[in-house]
């Protein structure tokens, strides 16, 4: 079911920030979010972290900051749960509910100390700043959260920023619950 609201919404939101952002194709990458999405209760998008997803091609300016966000509102945990990826990054949480984040597949990325609660609406962001001593830092609820790298190369620019996944990774890791208001932007953004 297509809830026309929600496109509305989506293309008023990409024609007031088209300006400020990089990514031309955000506004197809949403409406097939609409598009393939199993439920749409309210305005957010409900996945069952099984077979609902979204993917598109285009992507973010190599060499650039950039930020992902979202509100999400999870139901359980399994494996690990990717709420939205661009290329090799990847934004979501582990298997025990941590906000995490994933940079070129194992090759490095963090965990925080984060529980996203279950059944409840959180905003979750990733913020790669190049300038910036600790180049990616994780929000929750727009503070930052301090992080525990889990791989050597933690604070490493992604190998590819082409193509875009919503409620799961390029694999089948997949999100089990709503996702509303995704932003993805060309600009490295604070709380």
């Amino acid at each position: 079911m297509i809830n026309t609201s929600m496109i509305k919404r989506i293309a008023i939101k990409y024609c007031m920030e088209r300006s400020t952002m990089k990514i031309t194709p955000i506004f197809i990458v949403l409406f097939f979010v609409v598009l393939f999405a199993s439920e749409v209760k309210g305005q957010a998008l409900d996945f069952d972290g099984v077979d609902d997803y979204a993917s598109a091609s285009g992507g973010l300016a190599n060499n650039s900051n950039f930020t992902l966000e979202a509100w999400v509102k999870p139901r359980n945990f399994t494996s690990y749960n990717w709420v939205i990826q661009v290329g090799d990054v990847a934004l979501g949480a582990s298997s025990s509910g941590y906000l995490t984040y994933l940079v070129d597949g194992s090759t490095s990325g963090s965990v925080s100390t984060q529980l996203i609660p279950l059944n409840t609406w959180s905003h979750i962001a990733l913020v790669y700043n190049s300038s910036s001593g600790n180049k990616y830092t994780l929000y929750y609820n727009g503070s930052a959260l301090a992080v525990t790298p889990q791989f050597s190369y933690a604070d490493k620019f992604p190998d590819n920023l082409t193509g875009f996944y919503f409620s799961r990774n390029a694999g089948s890791e997949g999100w089990t619950g709503g996702i509303d208001e995704v932003r993805i932007w060309g600009v490295a953004r604070t709380s």
